[in-house]
């Protein structure tokens, strides 16, 4: 049924001519995405009844970009969301505007209109009863909230049959679908209601948009023009959403992604933050921080290269994009809703270790790595603590193998430079 629907909203887009995502995820034709929503909006006027898809989370990432995303590519969409207050004046506008802040055709401004918001908890009956008629669920609620997903889930669809039905998780999660698929599966009531969860389709997915929401001001949401919204072809061919397409090899764009935009980003954020700024958009234009950093990132990319065969040239055009992209002053996000979690964001199996452990398996100088995040821990964690007080918290978060030991080591030894 999914992969039938899409065939039939792409004969209508673009006169015949086929609609495809670049290398980077973004779309080709400006053009062509203005067709697809003249197209919408006409079938929207003569009064065609449009598939629903349910989303869970109303909040920055959810309005600024899944929504506007299921909304253009023709779907109605019922937002769920616990805050009932921002649910009413969804409810009573019919939608909110969604401002792209750097949009250069005179178009920066949408309208995006919504079926209907809910509380997940207060209308609970009514939120079953549009689980139960759509194909297609996406979230944007975090981690900590995917279980209570997974259970308003089981609950419905666990009766159900799950062919033909799909979740697309828009977290920034690596191997969201595993974690999203056991979350249903432990939430089954039997082992029927498990049996059906499990067919499923949970594909993992990329998502990156800057966005911002100023909410209890008003429900309007700023964000980019750029945006990267795709899932696992593996797990999921054939989406059935024009503007959430299926892609080959997302392991290799999740990890450019978390290495080359979410590592730099943090970076930057904990460097900018110690030097007193209060934006973003003010670390990434910074000189002095961009030299600071630049040692560590080209490790980055360098990992990048042996672990997934990553090209060069795309890898350094990525980049540039996303230095551009954090540089962009009309979304103004401050830097304390960035560089926080310095220690967790530390563990091994994250994103400042995890590629030098890499690194090192492939026989490269680690030497420059270490010293950056020697430097990021005395700037982010450093005030009144001691390089024996920093070794002694490094040793306890990495000494548990022994490339950890080796990379605590080459660490601790620069702590005092």
């Amino acid at each position: 049924m999914l992969a039938r629907r899409c065939r039939i909203r792409l004969r209508f887009v673009g006169e015949g001519r086929v609609l495809r995502a670049d290398r980077r995820g973004e779309w080709s034709s400006r053009h062509m995405e203005q067709q697809i929503t003249t197209f919408v909006e006409t079938e929207r006027a003569s009064g065609m009844n449009l598939k629903t898809i349910v989303h869970f989370g109303a909040g920055a990432l959810g309005r600024g970009m899944v929504v506007p995303l299921l909304f253009e590519s023709g779907y109605e969409v019922v937002v769920l969301d616990t805050n009932e207050e921002l649910n009413r004046e969804l409810n009573r506008e019919g939608g909110y505007r969604l401002k792209l802040s750097d949009d250069q055709s005179g178009d920066g401004e949408r309208e995006i209109r919504i079926r209907e918001a809910l509380s997940p908890v207060a209308d609970r009956d009514r939120v079953a009863e549009y689980l139960k008629s759509a194909n297609v669920v996406t979230t944007s609620v975090r981690r900590e909230n995917l279980v209570h997903v997974a259970r308003a889930l089981a609950e419905t669809w666990g009766e159900l049959d799950g062919e033909n039905r799909m979740v697309i998780c828009c977290e920034n999660i690596e191997n969201v679908g595993s974690l999203f698929r056991s979350l249903l599966v432990e939430a089954a009531a039997s082992e029927e209601q498990s049996a059906r969860l499990r067919r499923i389709a949970v594909p993992d997915t990329i998502v990156d948009r800057i966005c911002t929401a100023n909410w209890p001001e008003g429900t309007n949401v700023v964000a980019e023009t750029f945006h990267e919204c795709s899932v696992d072809a593996n797990e999921a061919p054939q989406t059935g959403i024009t503007l959430i397409p299926s892609v080959a090899r997302i392991e290799r764009d999740f990890a450019r992604k978390r290495l080359l935009l979410n590592t730099y980003a943090d970076a930057i954020s904990f460097l900018a933050k110690g030097e007193g700024k209060t934006y973003l958009f003010e670390a990434a234009r910074s000189d002095d921080i961009n030299r600071m950093i630049e040692p560590y990132m080209a490790l980055l990319q360098e990992m990048l290269k042996l672990e997934y065969d990553c090209d060069s040239s795309e890898l350094q055009e990525w980049r540039s994009k996303y230095k551009s992209r954090l540089s962009n002053s009309g979304i103004p996000r401050e830097l304390d809703t960035v560089a926080r979690n310095l220690w967790a964001k530390l563990d091994l199996n994250e994103r400042f270790a995890w590629p030098l452990i890499k690194l090192q398996e492939h026989g490269v100088d680690i030497g420059e790595g270490a010293k950056f995040l020697a430097k990021l821990v005395r700037t982010a964690d450093g005030e009144g603590q001691s390089a024996a007080e920093l070794q002694a918290k490094l040793e306890g978060l990495w000494g548990t193998t022994p490339a950890g030991r080796k990379l605590c080591e080459l660490v601790s030894e620069r702590l005092g430079e």
